[in-house]
């Protein structure tokens, strides 16, 4: 509650404020703003809150303006305006300064602390509606490119705004549900249009939420409404909407069912629910025809799909096609709504096919699952639908003519107030008038201010007819009950005070006057003393003070001239350094300046010099070459002018020999003989296959002219078919590497016997590292040009999918390839995850968080062209590369390594040649590489530019081998496995823990005995926690590499973060298992039950020391009731067993089991396991650890089970329990009755002391009950055991056989009143009761053992086979009339109980 003088100064000053508000007048903004805040608080304590529920109304707005007045000059006075809002003029200033009319209300985040809104702050519908007007006719049309972030936040906060104002003011009607549409549409364009901005401007997730609860928001109206039989005309829109927002929720259909028909059978309803059969059955075609056909926002809404969709068209293509085929990729921009072939292109390769100028080709093997997600981008199928403004679209219609009315202000043109005040002066009479009575109260206040009001002018009476509210009729009949009741308190208090507090002070005043008397006297004495005493102490402290001012003075005038003196030799000593310095500096900067004058003059002179001389050598050496060059041209140009003179020569010789043997007509001689004409030194011999040798080089052939034809024919196709082979060849080259049959089915080989037994390991992972040399290191051009046509064909065969992520890429450090393909291998199917990482030259590897983590194999690549000489530079820089690389990765695991390496066709180089000048051997004893194997790939000559035949089919199949290889010989399974924390601890615990607790508890109840000791539980759960703190921070840990960090980022797979074994997080996971620790249980065996529950409750206490008291209420009922349940169970079953009550347990009989497990499931419970380390710090812990070292865990020497009779010796029995707790409450009922039988004898001496106020036939009556109560209850007993006998005897097969048992012995009360030790009272007891010990229904111990072992009566009762056997039926009816007569006697006693109890009360 407020304390009394503050609201009096509220009250007050609440008035006061008023009449001050009246006459302000403000200077400037912040002075409006003072005067503003002014006014709301007078209102806010002037209005009265609603603090009642039940009662509680809606805020009721009464703003006109699209921002209150208040909101202006604040955020002009904290910089809080935006560009859409700020005067023209004034928006590059240091002071931009609010344009009044422009101005929009910004959204503000609801809080516990936020005060309510006052009616003038907020906007009435119409408000809302003129706002909403604005918003798209101005400021929807203004987004541009680079500017839709600024854009998009204003229209979402003021949009949002309008929302929350909607809620606080609970509209429900056409005209709301209008402005909530239009958020809708709002958020439905900015999903499809702003999808390509960075996530600082737009976040697509924080979109779709706020649309999501837009649409809930329209639900619920629409639901209103719809009971008030308001319809909205746009439902039928926005159930569209809200339709192709849930495609792949199956339960949509049932909503959309659920529609009342006018909706359901719109046309907007039927194209969604179309869209939505069309995405269920994989139509694509039908998909993007759909598309084609709806609306804009409808294809917006869409347009999250088109991923989904398209990746699903592949997989059809890649299904319904044969391998190889090339589809057109304007076949695929036409079906799939692709806006050109580059974009259709980019996403058939970011799934792995290749593609070239104009098609794709189909092959399903190639295709992947990527770790990213394809970035969504704009669709010019999408944006060429909106054929209206953007105002207009989020709109739904034309938009209205926009008049901005004038804003309020609260000031006129001099700046006085004249704005409203809700509240009046009479508002705080009341609360004046009640707090001015009780002032008195609180009289140490200071006084308050009292504001001096004016004199209220007479106001002329004025007649009017009087009308009067019924809560004004309520409040008048309030105020008469008060007065009433307080002149009858006041009558009341008059008559009390002559009757009681008169005389009480009339005597009152002579004993106090006589007391006073002496007191003051010897008061005013002590005190004249003490007040000598201390007026000289204080006149003693007063000099003192003097004396040490006058000390103090004194010496800081001596510290300041001290000071003063110090300070100005520390500064002379100061400057004169500087002054030194400075001349030195400047000595220094005129010498360098000299000396760097003197040797430029000096090197100018000898440069000079030395090119006079330069010169004069070179033009006369220039001169004697320019002669002999011309000679040897001169030379030259006579030879070839001889060549042709020769030539022409001897072509002239030859015609004239052929004109005169060729003859002018046909030959009539045979070819024979012509060819001897021609040629008559040639012999006969010599013509064979259709020709003969013209010299020893030169073969004329002889064929006809068909034959010619044939034979260019087959020329021209064979040419044609090595051009066609040389083209597949090189296609082939250039074509990435199916690493998924090439990996996968040897790594499934390498782990199929454990993938067996854990199914999880079906998801495997392959990471490969490229390590290229450094170009900067090649010396000559032909050898640059061949490294990058290398580099270039190693890229393209590793190269598959795409990666956006530009934090897992850089210049020298590229990722060339990151998705997942399925393998299966015979029966065993699964997943293999491949990673290709390009790394070039020795580059830091840390700039790259976590590059080579998780590498499997290395393929190391050699400059081209290597040489075999051991002299060459270059295989000492390789060697250097290939160990800082192998050092830079973790060494838990060594790599296999393929060497590429470029030779020269007409050289050789050796394995062993290359493993001794990389010191291989080396690097396999320090454990950085497991083996090596040689990849030779000969580099061409001279006519090869590239230095590589990349071409060459024999290339790409060592590439291939060489990848192959590595797979083989990568490492299969280390053992390494992740998971969560909780669910990990948790199934630990119920393999070692839970089930063999409980087994033991189990058998334990088998054999009828107790639970196991708590410490010895205690010892098997730390056991259990301590085994898995150890295999969770193993030291071994820390140098595994895994998991690939590539993989981590994609967030796809159930695997660790990157530090999962950095030193702080195993740091943080020691102490969260730590926690989980039980202490141990002090050991004390007690006897008493009181003293085991406080044991009990102080080993709780000592685990829910470090947890909240919020925590601790589910542990703390849990014990409690296991508690009370213990207790009131053996009593029960004690009971029931022994015939004694309320017998109390002891330690032992404690359920320990129950009582650990409930801690150990709060421990569990409690502990937070989360990841503090996680980018939100939010995420649950996930812990690696190696499966061999968990699954090898040895139970401790203290847990003991019963699988041997050794582990039962020394174990008390639960029975055992039963008769020492029977005996030990005997023993107290005697002793409590003996000592109530001594103190009745003792009593009458010790009347006269001991102030009884109950007579003595209460204690006779009291007596009397308890022996009655203890008689009721053995007569009860013994009237459950002739039950029991008689439904035994009836339920017996052989009635004739059985035999009754003799209950004569039987004492007449209880037969605990003899005086019988423990076994005395067991053997009576086995010999008179019809029970076995084998009948117990304890819940700490249930046999089940066959019922007839207790009803063999002549062996287990001890029964007497010297009474005879009588007829059953009359034994039964005997039994009967004995049980009524019992059940009478104790009616009767408990008759004479209550009656004995209500004399005792009416004597009291």
């Amino acid at each position: 509650m407020w304390p009394m003088g503050l609201l009096l100064f509220n009250s007050s000053l609440a008035v006061g404020a008023i009449f001050s508000l009246k006459s302000s007048t403000a200077r400037n903004n912040s002075d409006k703003l003072q005067i503003l805040n002014l006014r709301d608080k007078v209102n806010r304590i002037g209005s009265k809150k609603q603090s009642d529920l039940a009662t509680t109304k809606a805020f009721v707005g009464t703003c006109t303006d699209m921002c209150p007045e208040k909101e202006h000059y604040d955020r002009e006075e904290k910089r809080r305006l935006h560009n859409y809002e700020v005067l023209q003029g004034t928006e590059g200033t240091g002071n931009p300064q609010v344009n009044h009319t422009l101005a929009v209300k910004e959204y503000s985040r609801s809080s516990a602390d936020q005060e309510e809104p006052l009616p003038y702050e907020l906007r009435t519908l119409p408000t809302l509606t003129l706002t909403m007007t604005y918003l798209l006719s101005q400021i929807a049309d203004q987004g541009e490119d680079g500017k839709w972030g600024d854009w998009f936040d204003f229209l979402w906060n003021r949009t949002r705004g309008i929302r929350k104002e909607i809620t606080q003011q609970q509209f429900c009607s056409t005209e709301s549900t209008a402005l909530l549409e239009k958020c809708v549409r709002f958020h439905i364009f900015c999903a499809e249009r702003l999808c390509e901005e960075d996530m600082h401007s737009f976040d697509d997730k924080i979109n779709n939420e706020n649309m999501t609860k837009c649409l809930q928001t329209l639900k619920e109206n629409y639901c209103d409404l719809e009971k008030k039989q308001v319809f909205c005309p746009n439902e039928a829109e926005m159930r569209c909407y809200m339709v192709l927002m849930n495609l792949n929720q199956g339960d949509i259909l049932r909503e959309t069912q659920q529609l009342r028909p006018e909706v359901r059978k719109t046309t907007f309803i039927n194209y969604a629910l179309q869209v939505y059969a069309a995405l269920n059955s994989n139509n694509y075609v039908r998909f993007f025809r759909l598309v084609r056909q709806g609306s804009f926002l409808c294809a917006c809404i869409t347009h999250r799909y088109f991923t989904q969709v398209r990746k699903k068209a592949l997989q059809i293509l890649l299904k319904a096609y044969r391998k190889g085929i090339q589809l057109p990729l304007d076949e695929l921009v036409r079906t799939l709504g692709f806006d050109d072939q580059n974009e259709a292109a980019q996403f058939c390769q970011f799934f792995g096919l290749t593609t070239d100028e104009s098609c794709v080709t189909l092959d399903k093997a190639m295709f992947i699952e990527p770790e990213e997600n394809w970035c969504p981008r704009r669709s010019a199928l999408i944006e060429q639908k909106r054929t209206t403004s953007i105002g207009e679209a989020i709109n739904g219609e034309p938009l209205p003519a926009l008049s901005l009315p004038q804003p309020e202000n609260s000031f006129d043109a001099s700046g006085k107030f004249v704005g409203q005040i809700l509240v009046k002066d009479s508002d705080f009479a009341d609360s004046s008038r009640k707090e001015a009575t009780s002032a008195p109260l609180v009289a140490d206040h200071a006084p308050l201010p009292t504001p001096v009001l004016p004199t209220p002018q007479p106001v002329s009476p004025r007649k009017a007819k009087v009308t009067f509210s019924p809560e004004e009729v309520k409040e008048e009949a309030r105020s008469l009950f008060w007065d009433v009741i307080d002149s009858m308190c006041l009558d009341i208090g008059q008559e009390v005070k002559r009757e009681v507090v008169e005389p009480l002070m009339e005597a009152s005043v002579s004993v106090y006057g006589s007391i006073t008397t002496e007191v003051v006297a010897e008061f005013v004495s002590t005190l004249a003393d003490s007040v000598t005493t201390l007026q000289k102490q204080q006149k003693a402290e007063r000099e003192a003070q003097a004396r040490n001012r006058v000390s103090a003075h004194v010496t800081s005038d001596i510290l300041r001239e001290v000071l003063d003196e110090e300070t100005l030799r520390s500064a002379q000593d100061e400057y004169r350094e500087v002054q030194a310095e400075l001349k030195r500096q400047r000595i220094e900067r005129c010498s360098s300046e000299i000396s760097e004058a003197i040797l430029n003059s000096s090197v100018l002179d000898m440069t000079l010099s030395l090119s006079e001389e330069f010169y004069q050598k070179d033009v006369v050496e220039r001169l004697e070459q320019l002669k002999d060059y011309e000679q040897c041209v001169k030379i030259n140009r006579t030879g070839r002018f001889f060549r042709i003179w020769k030539a022409q020569h001897a072509a002239r010789v030859k015609f004239k020999r052929s004109m005169l043997d060729f003859p002018s007509s046909s030959a009539m001689l045979d070819p024979t003989e012509q060819i001897e004409t021609l040629l008559p030194d040639t012999r006969a011999e010599d013509i064979e296959d259709d020709g003969f040798y013209v010299n020893q080089t030169t073969k004329l052939s002889v064929e006809s002219p068909i034959e010619f034809l044939k034979r260019l024919e087959a020329e021209e196709k064979a040419l044609t078919a090595h051009e066609i082979y040389r083209n597949l060849c090189q296609q082939k080259a250039w074509r990435p590497l199916d690493l998924g049959s090439l990996v996968g089915g040897q790594l499934m080989k390498q782990n199929k016997a454990i993938s067996k037994k854990d199914p999880h390991l079906c998801a495997l992972f392959w990471k490969l590292v490229i390590s290229l040399p450094d170009p900067d290191y090649i010396q000559s051009e032909t050898q640059g040009r061949s490294l990058r046509q290398l580099t270039k064909w190693l890229k393209a065969k590793f190269h598959r999918g795409a990666s956006h992520s530009t934090n897992l890429s850089s210049l020298q450090n590229e990722l060339l390839s990151l998705y997942s393909v399925p393998v299966s291998v015979n029966s065993l199917c699964g997943s293999l995850g491949v990673c290709v990482r390009l790394l070039e030259g020795n580059i830091t590897i840390g700039d790259v968080a976590g590059t080579l983590l998780g590498t499997s194999a290395l393929l190391f690549v050699l400059p081209p062209p290597i040489s075999e000489d051991p002299e060459w530079l270059i295989w000492e820089e390789e060697n250097r590369r290939l160990e800082e690389l192998l050092r830079r990765k973790p060494c838990s695991s060594a790599l296999p390594l393929v060497v590429v390496c470029p030779v020269p066709a007409n050289e050789r180089v050796e394995e062993h040649f290359v493993r001794r000048c990389l010191n291989i051997d080396d690097l396999i004893l320090g454990g950085l590489i497991s083996d090596m194997s040689l990849c030779v790939l000969p580099y061409g000559d001279e006519d090869l530019p590239e230095g590589i035949d990349v071409a060459n089919p024999e290339i790409s199949e060592k590439l291939s081998d060489g990848v192959r290889w590595l797979s083989q010989h990568s490492l299969g399974d280390l053992g390494l496995r992740s998971r969560h924390l909780r669910p990990l601890v948790e199934d630990l615990l119920q393999e070692h823990f839970y089930s063999r607790v409980l087994y033991n508890l189990k058998q334990r109840k088998l054999k009828g005995y107790l639970h196991q000791d708590p410490n010895t539980i205690i010892s098997l759960y730390n056991a259990v926690v301590s085994h898995l703190t150890q295999v969770l921070t193993s030291p071994k840990l820390f140098d595994n590499s895994w998991p690939a960090s590539e993989f981590t980022h994609s967030k796809k797979h159930d695997l660790p973060p990157l530090y999962w074994n950095s030193d702080t997080h195993l740091e943080a996971l020691h102490g969260l298992l730590y926690d989980l620790r039980l202490p141990w249980y002090s050991k004390e065996e007690r006897s008493d039950w009181s003293a085991v529950c406080a044991d009990v409750w102080a080993y709780v206490q000592k685990i829910v020391q470090n947890f909240e008291p919020s925590q601790c209420l589910d542990l703390t009922s849990k014990i409690r009731v296991l508690l009370h349940r213990a207790q009131k169970d053996f009593e029960d079953v004690c009971d029931l067993r022994t015939g004694v009550s309320q017998c109390q347990p002891s330690y032992i009989n404690m359920p320990w089991t129950d009582l650990i497990m409930a801690c150990v499931d709060f421990k569990i419970s409690g502990v937070d396991f989360t990841d503090p380390y996680s980018e939100t710090a939010m995420e649950e812990m996930v812990v690696g650890y190696n499966k061999a070292d968990l699954a090898d865990f040895e139970y401790p020497q203290e847990w003991r089970h019963f699988e041997n009779d050794k582990d039962r010796e020394g174990t008390i029995s639960l029975e055992e329990t039963f008769q020492k707790a029977a005996a030990s409450q005997c023993s107290r009922r005697r002793n409590q009755r003996e000592t109530e039988d001594k103190s009745s004898k003792v009593k009458p001496k010790v009347k006269s002391v001991i102030l009884d106020p109950l007579p003595k036939s209460v204690h006779d009556a009291t007596r009397a009950s308890s022996r009655l109560s203890t008689a009721i209850e053995e007569e009860k007993l013994k009237s459950r055991n002739f039950e029991k006998y008689l439904q035994n005897l009836v339920n017996d097969s052989n009635p004739n056989e059985t035999h009754i048992p003799d209950i004569s012995g039987l004492p007449p009360w209880s037969v605990f009143e003899a005086e019988e030790d423990a076994e005395e009272i067991s053997r009576s007891f086995y010999k008179d009761s019809v029970f076995g010990p084998e009948d117990s229904v304890w819940r700490y111990g249930r046999y089940e053992l066959d019922r007839t072992q207790g009803y063999e009566l002549d062996r287990t009762l001890g029964l007497d086979r010297t009474m005879g056997q009588p007829r059953v039926s009359d034994k039964v009816i005997q039994l009967e009339e004995d049980l009524r007569t019992q059940r009478r006697a104790s009616d009767v006693y408990e008759l004479q109980l209550q009656r004995w109890i209500q004399e005792g009360e009416e004597g009291l």
